[in-house]
């Protein structure tokens, strides 16, 4: 029995990415405000690398409430 790999994202750059490292996924975006989020987390003074990890936890929880399989989330942000 095969486990079938989700991708939490919409994201074309991140899908290759995986494709690249021989693991292949589909892709299924998950439908998150993550603007809201993100105001929201900094508003909590939540730091960016937690903020990140925040986002990409939703994006994972939310896909595979409607996807079965191994779901996948990631997120990146740049603080200067």
């Amino acid at each position: 029995m095969s486990l079938d790999i989700v991708l939490a994202s919409g994201s074309e750059s991140r899908r290759r990415l995986l494709e690249s490292a021989g693991v292949k996924a589909a892709a299924v975006r998950p439908n998150v405000d993550e603007d809201a989020m993100k105001a929201g987390l900094r508003a909590e003074g939540v730091s960016v690398r937690d903020q990140a990890m925040r986002l990409a936890e939703l994006k994972s929880a939310k896909v595979s409430q409607r996807q079965p399989g191994l779901v996948i989330g990631g997120d990146q942000m740049l603080a200067l």
